[in-house]
């Protein structure tokens, strides 16, 4: 088996026992639900583990300019 489905394997068993876990947790938090303070197990698991944060892409000539501002402040608390 080629290591690349191997950790595919691996990532998607793990995520898999953490989501029983979640669920495990899910049930315990049930019993204590009501009608107005209850959630669906989706809900739940999107509270538990957060939106997914995406990366902004930086082209080269902003990257740079970050780096000499940073550059330029450091050195102006240098003196």
């Amino acid at each position: 088996m080629r290591l690349k489905t191997q950790t595919k394997l691996l990532i998607d068993a793990n995520n898999k026992d953490v989501e029983d876990m979640l669920y495990k947790q899910y049930l315990v938090d049930y019993r204590n639900m009501d009608a107005e303070h209850f959630t669906n197990f989706e809900d739940y698991k999107l509270k538990a583990f957060g939106p997914k944060v995406k990366a902004e892409k930086l082209d080269k000539e902003k990257i740079l300019s970050d780096a000499e501002k940073i550059k330029m402040a450091d050195q102006k608390e240098g003196k």
